[in-house]
């Protein structure tokens, strides 16, 4: 007779203890730590940046904490070095925090079975690597939810405190860190993300999306307050809406048939 005090996973039918999820935690943190590793001299540049752009420490450590996101740091630091007013600053990381909605609407059969509270916690979390790391990961949507939701706080959790701790670094130092800045220190994290779209180039409709958004963001590299890459990225989805409509979804599926036996 089995034990009432092993209750199982809804999912998998696995015991739900805190062995397993530690395990699935631990799984998370090994998958970012190459990002980790980038992410850190970044993060403390931004520290630096935020203190020499007028903002004072705190200020900068709680935007670190509460934007989540490196890439609405910097802009932001650019653009009150440029005296921009705080709406079009706003409206600035509004339009950047677009990509995280696509992200989202990704992820929704991901996590479609996983509780409230979970994806809010997620949802906050929610970055460029670990989106590309869970889809990749749980391509399987039998994944069971205790491995989802515990892979995903241990990646995003890592990757958070990480970001946290060296932007304290980089307030602390200061503008000494700008110079180093440019020595190449982002070189590593541009490559992991080219590593990892390239894995995602599994059909044509993907290599469409990606030579419209790449070409458009380059095309438009010297637009004002980086909005090249905001209109790489809606020229993108664009080209992924009218790919949907043109090319039949039959010829879609042999076109992913063929380069799987290929």
């Amino acid at each position: 007779m089995e034990s009432v005090a092993a209750k199982p996973d809804d999912s998998s039918g696995q015991p739900l203890n805190s062995e397993l999820r530690q395990k699935h935690f631990l799984d998370g943190v090994k998958a970012m730590s190459p990002f980790i590793l980038s992410a850190i001299p970044m993060a403390m540049i931004a520290g630096a940046l935020g203190v020499t752009s007028g903002l004072t420490g705190l200020q900068t450590l709680l935007l670190a904490m509460l934007a989540n996101s490196g890439t609405i740091q910097f802009v932001v630091y650019m653009m009150l070095q440029e005296s921009a007013s705080w709406t079009v600053v706003l409206l600035t990381v509004l339009t950047l925090s677009l990509r995280m909605m696509i992200y989202s609407i990704v992820l929704r059969d991901k996590v479609n079975d996983i509780s409230p509270g979970w994806k809010l916690v997620m949802g906050f979390g929610l970055i460029d690597a670990l989106f590309f790391i869970f889809v990749e990961k749980f391509k399987d949507k039998d994944a069971p939810v205790t491995a989802r939701q515990w892979f995903y706080l241990g990646g995003s959790f890592s990757i958070y405190a990480a970001w946290t701790a060296a932007t304290v670094v980089g307030i602390l130092v200061g503008a000494a860190l700008l110079e180093w800045a440019g020595s190449g220190v982002d070189f590593p994290m541009t490559a992991l993300f080219v590593a990892m779209l390239a894995s995602c180039l599994v059909d044509r409709k993907a290599y469409c999306i990606v030579s419209v958004a790449g070409l458009t963001a380059m095309l438009a590299h010297h637009a004002p307050y980086g909005l090249g890459t905001i209109l790489g990225t809606v020229a993108g989805v664009a080209a992924g809406v009218l790919y949907g409509r043109w090319v039949p979804e039959k010829n879609a599926e042999v076109v992913v048939e063929e380069v799987k036996e290929s």
